[in-house]
């Protein structure tokens, strides 16, 4: 999605797996494989509810996003591109 630099993600249980990441969210330390659980306090179940969430993202503050990243989870903070 714009200015967030996740470009492709797949349905997964209890939250949606990044296939494809740059940008932002790279600079964050997203890499493919990374399962995104919640944006902000937000649990993010689809990619569509990923859309809608990052469609109403104020873009001039950081992002708080929950990823496990094989067993382990953790929180990145991405910071959107205006």
């Amino acid at each position: 999605l714009p200015g967030v630099g996740v470009n492709e993600l797949l349905e997964f249980e209890g939250g949606v797996q990044v296939a494809a990441v740059e940008g932002p969210a790279a600079e964050a330390g997203l890499t493919d494989g990374d399962i995104i659980l919640t944006i902000n306090d937000t649990d993010v179940a689809s990619p569509a509810q990923y859309a809608e969430i990052i469609g109403k993202l104020d873009r001039s503050r950081p992002a708080a996003v929950l990823v496990m990243r094989g067993e382990q989870s953790q929180w990145v903070t991405i910071t959107p591109r205006k």
